[in-house]
């Protein structure tokens, strides 16, 4: 199933390991031809997917990461428009998808169906059918993985990830060490202590950490695998720039996924010896370069005086030259290889036997760590540092001021809010257990909540904000959808040959990054990264065992019926957000340059796409006000906040049209409404 059959065998009766088959047995040639198209060995399949993928990865991370929902929207459009296409001429077939990645498509699309059905109960139409489009746009993305997934493509899909990831690793680290090459980073203008922080394309720190965490166990699976000797030498190239790039951002997290990311990899790739010594030319290489922006603090700090312009133009030579450097070092080894291979087979027991005593020893060295830990005092006392009210720092860029050593902001315990948003979000979950508020308005949540003033759109959890937003059936789903990818990837990695565990085992480790990254952080709302992360899952899960012939018989026409009237579905739920949000911002256009009369005709245009939008209806009482329609601002206000009731900022514009219009004591109550709303807002204590 992961290689070509050997050339000594016969046409009629050849000899294969197959996922699920006992070793030796025989499978005819007959059965090979029914099996499922997931085994052909196509030209199209090699390229198109790798390719796509590249693609997809590189316009999303300098599309901002696709959080913008027009620009994610349009990907998800494609994308199932894709999937249509596939199950209509056969490529994607439920009955001929793996049993594990059948299962892990099942619980996705429930979680899909479960948002969807949450337009009924939720606080804000508006904010959850944008939650639907967002989970059905990832959904596409897993199902056109699983469909053109071919093994002899799992290797061109992983070189495909990596080299997007280096590309926007490379211009991330450009946009600091020469940032007059690139477009200004607009993040310091409203977020001034992270002008530190390396942001740019994907306008977040954290997430593109958590990209760079993704990107390195595909990078070390191919300076250890690859067949060619040239793209070997590349990989080993490419890691001090993505480790450069995760370095910049200061991001803690980061660290720890891209920690993750590795460890997992080393754990079920196969020669994990051998791996890690093709391994070293890269980590040194990365070493010198960190070492290299450490002891040039205006680079560091993300200065832009003359400073700054010369350390970015020496750390620029520095990283040049040990990325050749580690280039040729790995291409040294590559060739040197083979003719160590034969010494390295007589002593393949011992060393064994020795790498399984290591890990042991390992194991043993962690446990202890972790007893002295825990005895000392020392988790009790980050466990503290964790809890703290971390406002301050979320004002000044989620972490210590710019000022501070690059040690303590990495070393830094804070959770920077975190303990709060999660604490909220399970008070959220005591109010609603089952179905929790709704998709995407946890921020109203928060804001009528709080024990004291930040502004927060998310939970800063992916498990924590699900639990709040969808209840415990939601969370049910997507967890189950979670441990379902893990699990079978860990499991199909382990029973695949030799040859084939490396690219299975990167897949797997970058899923684990990425459950990691999505326990702290907002990375479910960059498109970039969950997009990235289904791709890594629909070929962790390669190594599944198909299933049987006469269930594929069975549910053939059914599965792709049922998958394009799904797509179908999908298709309208994205594009009502992204038409809507489209018309909306040409209406603030419009507003802008004075048009206000066609400023109120494309906010009308964008309610009648979604009706239900308190964003249009806003717009439109702010267009009105302005152009001396006082009963029309007072109508769509009004509509604002029926659309949106716990939604402070409709309360608060309902009261100001209401007081000039003449309304007093109506503009008071509407006021103190909003007040109630948001009570640590600085806008109402003044």
């Amino acid at each position: 199933m992961y290689a070509a059959p050997p050339r000594n065998l016969t046409a009629r009766r050849q000899v294969l390991t197959l996922p699920g088959v006992e070793k030796g047995v025989t499978v005819t040639s007959a059965a090979l031809a029914r099996r499922p198209v997931a085994l052909e060995r196509t030209g199209v399949a090699r390229v198109f997917g790798p390719v796509a993928l590249f693609a997809l990865v590189t316009y999303l991370g300098f599309a901002g990461g696709g959080y913008d929902v027009v620009s994610r929207g349009e990907v998800g459009i494609a994308l199932w428009w894709g999937v249509i296409l596939a199950a209509l001429l056969g490529i994607l077939s439920l009955a001929r998808v793996d049993r594990v990645a059948l299962v892990a498509l099942g619980l996705l699309a429930a979680f899909v169906l479960w948002c969807a059905l949450s337009l009924s109960w939720t606080e804000s139409h508006e904010r959850t059918l944008v939650e639907v489009g967002r989970v059905a746009t990832y959904l596409a993305m897993l199902a056109l993985v699983v469909a053109l997934r071919r093994h002899a493509t799992a290797q061109g899909m992983l070189i495909a990830f990596a080299a997007a990831v280096t590309v926007i690793a490379a211009a991330a680290v450009g946009s600091r060490v020469h940032p007059s090459w690139f477009p200004a980073n607009e993040t310091p203008a409203f977020l001034p202590g992270a002008s530190s922080r390396l942001s740019y394309p994907l306008n977040y720190w954290n997430a593109l950490a958590a990209l760079m965490g993704l990107g390195m166990p595909a990078l070390l699976a191919i300076a250890s695998a690859a067949r060619s000797v040239l793209t070997r030498a590349a990989a080993a190239a490419a890691i001090p720039c993505v480790a450069l790039c995760a370095y910049l951002t200061l991001s803690r997290g980061g660290v720890l996924e891209i920690g993750t990311g590795v460890v997992v990899f080393l754990a079920l790739t196969s020669g994990r010896v051998r791996a890690l010594a093709y391994a070293l030319p890269g980590a040194a290489a990365a070493a010198i370069a960190i070492g290299a922006v450490t002891h040039r603090q205006a680079l560091s700090d993300g200065l832009t005086d003359a400073t700054a312009r010369q350390q970015g133009d020496e750390v620029l030579a520095i990283l040049i030259a040990v990325a050749v450097g580690a280039a040729l070092v790995q291409a040294a080894i590559a060739l040197l290889e083979p003719r160590l291979i034969p010494a390295r087979s007589r002593r393949r027991r011992r060393r064994s036997d020795a790498a399984t005593v290591g890990a042991v020893g390992a194991l043993a060295v962690v446990a202890a760590a972790i007893v002295i830990a825990l005895s000392s005092g020392f988790v009790a006392d980050r466990w503290d540092e964790f809890k703290a009210n971390g406002v301050s720092a979320q004002s000044t860029g989620n972490g210590p001021p710019a000022s501070a050593p690059v040690a303590s902001r990495l070393g830094s315990a804070s959770g920077e809010g975190r303990y709060q948003f999660w604490s909220s979000a399970l008070d959220a979950l005591d109010v609603q257990p089952v179905h929790g508020i709704g998709p995407g308005t946890f921020e109203f949540w928060w804001a009528r909540h709080a024990g004291f003033f930040s502004f927060v759109h998310d939970a800063h959890s992916l498990y924590f904000q699900t639990l709040a937003e969808t209840g415990l059936v939601g969370f049910a789903l997507l967890v189950g959808f979670l441990l379902t990818v893990l699990a079978g990837g860990a499991r199909g990695t382990l029973r695949a040959p030799p040859t084939f565990r490396p690219w299975l085992a990167a897949a797997t480790a970058g899923c684990f990054a990425f459950a990691v990254a999505a326990a702290f952080d907002w990375v479910w709302q960059v498109g970039v990264i969950p997009i990235a992360f289904m791709a890594l899952a629909g070929v962790a899960l390669i190594g599944a065992r198909p299933p049987r012939a006469a269930q594929r018989r069975a549910w053939d026409v059914a599965g792709r019926a049922l998958t394009v009237i799904a797509g179908l579905a999908a298709v309208a739920a994205i594009a009502v957000p992204v038409a809507m949000t489209s018309k909306l911002r040409e209406s603030r256009r419009d507003a802008a340059r004075g048009d206000l009369a066609g400023a109120l005709d494309a906010a009308a245009s964008a309610r009648r796409i979604e009706s239900g939008a308190a964003t249009v209806r806003l717009q439109e009482a702010v267009v009105a006000e302005a152009s001396g329609d006082q009963p029309l601002a007072l109508a769509r206000a009004g509509d604002a906040v029926d659309a949106e009731p716990t939604n402070w900022r409709t309360w608060m514009l309902l009261s100001r049209v209401q007081a000039a219009g003449g309304q007093s004591k109506a503009a008071v109550r509407s006021f103190e409404r909003a007040r109630s709303l948001n009570p640590q807002s600085p806008v109402f204590l003044r």
